[in-house]
């Protein structure tokens, strides 16, 4: 059953906070770096933004009832209202709520009860700004900001990182780069897979999940403006992604210009291997750690880890595989302890990295790593590499 289900079936059988949060404390992010929970926490489903062109936000949070004003944790979130994705809102939301944070889950537009017309990417810089209007106007705010996600969240963060009304004391951005275009356009060919994975999941104003045998019947379809139609239907920001590589005035709205110089937050990257965003997040790091604001420079650091796009999987050498959610969550509460002066938390590394094949952790002091020698290597074969079973080396 695993353990998330284990913990829904608590949930659906009548099980109330108070159990789910031990549960989830105990079972679910049980970790030895975690301090103590130690606040109770409140948590309402009733918390509304108005976007300057009319369009309602609605967020759930969970407040630390003991705290009169707290630092706050933004999340963003472009996802179904489920009660799936609820729950896991829920558990990580209340999880750094026991911990003193006042923890804000907004749907994006047109996702998690949020009203308006679902686009990815589109309305991310407007529709954060006004929610950080709001943000300053609430009687539990203190002041000191954070943001958290990964994907399409970790863009919401991008989206808002110059702002200085309010102004973010430290981002935590996972799996996302500023260069969202680069992603879809890597080496200059275009990642089709990546595009129709999300035009199916995510297509329409609900998510749904993406049919392997879809994707495959998509991906073999040419001219490739018709893979989004035979795999799920028309799509129109796969049209987009697909026509409109060298559109400034269509990726402006969405990547920004020069983003990680203009931050104004240390930025904690969470970086894998296997993921199609690591090339610009590597870009990012080198970015920021020369950012004008001397707190980003110094304070931003770098995780690389052994996971695709918010996936882990078993290690080569046999060995378990390292749990990429628990991870993003587990690493948000001492970085923003330290971020936010909630604690004295020594801020680690500069880089940290899993090293593959060896499958340990190591820490390093820049990135990229002083003593690498560039080396080249070439493909070759006798003339039958295509195949499992060919001569290519």
């Amino acid at each position: 059953m695993g353990r998330i289900g284990v913990l829904l079936a608590l949930v659906a059988t009548g099980g109330c906070e108070a159990i789910v949060d031990n549960a989830v404390e105990t079972f679910l992010l049980a970790d030895d770096r975690n301090r103590p929970a130690v606040y109770s926490v409140r948590t309402s489903r009733d918390a509304t933004v108005t976007t300057r062109d009319g369009v309602v936000l609605s967020a759930d949070l969970h407040l630390p009832v003991e705290r009169e004003k707290a630092p706050t944790i933004l999340v963003r979130i472009p996802m179904t209202d489920t009660f799936f994705n609820r729950f896991r809102s829920d558990a990580i939301g209340r999880f750094w709520a026991r911990r003193g944070y006042a923890v804000v889950v907004q749907g994006t537009r047109g996702r998690y009860r949020s009203g308006g017309v679902f686009t990815p990417l589109i309305h991310e810089r407007s529709d954060g700004i006004d929610t950080l209007r709001w943000l300053v106007e609430q009687p539990w705010y203190d002041g000191r900001l954070a943001t958290w996600g990964g994907s399409a969240f970790g863009h919401t963060q991008w989206a808002i990182a110059d702002q200085t009304d309010p102004e973010l004391d430290a981002m935590f951005v996972q799996i996302a780069s500023t260069r969202f275009r680069d992603m879809f356009y890597q080496g200059g060919a275009f990642s089709l897979e990546s595009a129709l994975y999300w035009a199916i999941r995510s297509r329409g104003q609900e998510d749904r999940e993406v049919d392997i045998d879809d994707l495959e019947r998509g991906a073999r379809t040419l001219p490739l403006s018709r893979a989004d139609d035979e795999a799920i239907g028309d799509t129109n920001f796969f049209n987009d992604w697909l026509t409109r590589a060298d559109d400034e005035e269509y990726w402006r709205p969405v990547d920004g210009e020069a983003r990680p110089a203009s931050a104004r937050a240390p930025v904690l990257l969470m970086a894998g291997w296997f993921d199609p965003f690591l090339p610009g997040q590597l870009d990012d790091f080198t970015e920021l750690i020369t950012n004008p604001h001397p707190r980003v420079a110094q304070e931003t650091r770098l995780i690389i880890g052994p996971w695709g796009h918010a996936t882990e999987f078993p290690l080569p050498g046999g060995g378990d595989a390292v749990p990429y959610r628990t991870a993003s969550v587990i690493e948000a509460v001492p970085w923003f302890d330290a971020q936010l002066g909630e604690q004295v938390v020594d801020p680690g590394p500069k880089v940290r990295l899993f090293v593959m094949g060896r499958d340990e952790w190591r820490a390093e002091r820049s990135w990229p790593l002083a003593r690498a020698v560039p080396t080249r290597f070439y493909l070759r074969g006798g003339g039958d590499a295509n195949a499992r079973s060919g001569d290519g080396v």
